[in-house]
């Protein structure tokens, strides 16, 4: 049996009492508490699911809202259940419920105000999008509510004078934590590094709003096809006869490829899963496209009708596989991979046989795009320490670097008589759209759009016009790199002091036994997983909470050994986004310099550190407790 040691504490609260066969308070009340908020948790994170997969329409009264709203209603009745029982029985006020659960009777009325708000709330502004969702004032009311009503096992457990025997009695109140920690991370989601990567380069690539256009070869004439506030369309490629446009799009939770005409009418939705598919590309005869897809589990290349009929897939490995680009014969796919441990060129037959790599070089090389006569293949490599335009033969050889300059430069494209390549470029301060000689010369801007990033660059097969997407750039002053690395810093540290912030509270109180950290990091990681499909966060959040246990039975980091404790308190966060970032080398392709992720490790344990100073603050000499500097 699991012994579980308390710490000293002068918190007292009288013991479990029963009468006349009502529970006044002990383990099966937690158990039974523990259950009815394993429900209403399971609600809050389906809800959430459910916003952030699009499966919401403009009513209070869904589904999602009825799994959360029946378990704070069965709390609210046992409570009330509880009270009016033990207050008919003669107990006092005081004892009707059970130690640490007047809390959980507040957070009962919280919750409800809350949510008759939030009916009014969605009645009069309407449905809530993104991170509007997380913080309307009816929301956090109902998060403060929720966070009240969970807490109720933990407290009467630290009011408790006797030690917690066995994991029986060990698991409310951990459980307890776990949950209010997830509600945490819930609200705070949007800048959790679980849910949203911002180290990788999906999430450079695919976190802010797009929109197709389209102009005339020279930057003029700059038209918007795509009009749905929201919305993310981006990467547009033309069919072979220029009459209609493929693209990827947020419509309908998640990204799918989607065609409309060249004007941007009869738009359609061709892929057809719930994980992430795009960068779709026109066989020559224009009777397929070429697409990425996660529908396996990972980013592999399908192909399917121009119907989006008849999805196949061509790849098949644990690794990605990335941006499929078609050969003007239409016998061949170039595509990116990093099936030999890095993001290098390949090229393969139409029905996926007989790969081959094309660049071995140890940088990233990426974003193939076949020349019209196809004896050349332009792409983007950050062999010379940033992204820029390179091209090869078809064959791999003769690798010869175009462009020439400090900022990122990626996504070429052919002109239709292959004299010609249009491009990114973040060279001006932001993403526009450039065009070039085929021998990297006469470089000419043609998108002026400060503060938007102009991206994807797509010549139409008559070589008049240029499709490309546009978001407006994130913050003032900053770049989309800029942006994105500064959110990503913002969350670690946000996400890390949540973290340890838990974790201290256990051993603040008690010993936890073997696996409770462990517990606490996967149960949480795994709610966190389901908002955007992030799976691989789970193995990530297991290993890290085997490390913290294993961590806590070596140092033994009681409040009584400061040193070990602050050290304990480094280590754990530190740990943590060490795996995390292992974790996404092995699962994406990260974006963030060795500089920048190894600097949010050590700033994670910072934050630990800190946090640990709140928890247990330095001793004072006695004498000089009252003594102030003039």
């Amino acid at each position: 049996m699991v012994a579980v040691a308390t710490a000293d504490t002068s918190a007292v609260a009288l013991p479990p009492q029963r009468r006349s066969g009502w529970l006044a308070g002990g383990l099966r009340f937690d158990w039974v508490m523990i259950v009815l908020c394993t429900w209403g948790v399971g609600g809050v994170f389906l809800d959430g699911w459910a916003h952030n997969h699009g499966r919401v329409d403009e009513s209070f009264f869904t589904s999602w809202h009825a799994v959360l709203y029946s378990a704070f209603l069965a709390i609210a009745a046992l409570c009330v259940f509880v009270l009016v029982g033990n207050l008919r029985r003669g107990l006092s006020w005081r004892r009707a419920l059970p130690a640490g659960y007047w809390l959980t009777l507040v957070g009962v009325g919280v919750f409800g105000i809350g949510g008759l708000g939030d009916m009014v709330w969605h009645i009069v502004f309407g449905i809530e999008e993104d991170v509007e969702a997380l913080l309307s004032p009816t929301h956090l009311t109902l998060a403060l509510g929720g966070l009240l009503v969970l807490g109720g096992p933990l407290r009467t457990a630290w009011q408790r004078t006797a030690p917690v025997h066995g994991w029986l009695g060990w698991l409310p109140p951990l459980l307890s934590l776990t949950f209010m920690l997830s509600i945490l991370t819930f609200m705070t989601q949007f800048a959790h590094p679980l849910v949203n990567p911002w180290a990788t380069f999906e999430e450079l690539r695919s976190e802010a709003r797009s929109e197709i256009y389209v102009m005339n070869a020279d930057g003029s004439g700059q038209t918007r096809l795509t009009m749905r506030p929201r919305v993310s369309s981006l990467a547009p490629t033309w069919s072979p006869d220029g009459s209609r446009l493929a693209f990827v799009s947020w419509r309908d939770g998640d990204f799918e490829v989607h065609v409309m005409d060249a004007e941007g009418d009869n738009l359609t939705r061709l892929s057809q899963s719930d994980v992430l598919e795009g960068l779709p590309a026109w066989s020559p005869d224009w009777t397929r496209l070429a697409f990425v897809s996660r529908r396996d589990g990972n980013d592999e290349i399908y192909v399917m009708q121009a119907d989006g009929s008849i999805p196949r897939r061509l790849t098949e490995n644990n690794v990605r596989d990335f941006s499929p680009a078609w050969s003007p014969d239409g016998n061949r796919l170039a595509f990116s991979s990093q099936r030999d441990g890095n993001r290098d060129i390949y090229v393969m037959q139409a029905d996926g046989s007989r790969p081959s790599r094309l660049t071995s070089h140890n940088a990233s090389d990426g974003a193939p795009a076949w020349s019209p006569d196809g004896s050349k293949i332009a792409f983007v490599s950050h062999r010379d320490g940033n992204d820029e335009i390179y091209v090869m033969q078809a064959d791999g050889t003769s690798q010869t670097r175009l462009t020439h300059n400090d900022a990122f430069d990626g996504w070429p494209s052919w002109s239709a008589d292959g004299t010609k390549l249009t491009f990114e470029s973040a060279r001006d301060g932001d993403r526009e759209i450039y065009a070039m000689h085929a021998d990297g010369s006469d470089v000419r801007r043609l998108s002026q759009n400060p503060g938007v990033a102009d991206t994807f660059p797509a010549w139409s097969p008559d070589g008049n016009r240029i499709a490309f997407s546009a978001r407006a750039a994130s913050f003032s002053g900053l770049d989309e790199d800029q942006a994105t690395q500064a959110l990503g810093i913002a969350g670690i540290l946000l996400q890390a002091t949540l973290l340890i912030g838990a974790v201290l509270v256990l051993i603040q109180r008690w010993q936890p036994p073997l696996g409770s950290f462990t517990i606490l990091f996967a149960v949480n990681a795994a709610l966190l997983s389901s908002q955007h499909d992030h799976y691989w966060v789970i193995p990530v959040a297991v290993v890290a909470g085997l490390a913290t246990d294993a961590l806590f039975r070596v140092l033994e980091p009681l409040p009584a050994r400061l040193g070990v404790l602050r050290l304990f308190a480094f280590v754990v966060p530190a740990v943590f986004y060490g795996l995390y970032f292992a974790g996404l080398f092995l699962t994406n392709e990260i974006r963030w310099t060795v500089h920048l992720w190894t600097g949010a490790i050590v700033l994670a344990g910072f934050a630990g550190l800190l946090l640990s100073y709140v928890f247990v603050s330095p001793r004072i000499p006695a004498e000089r407790l009252d003594y102030v500097s003039g």
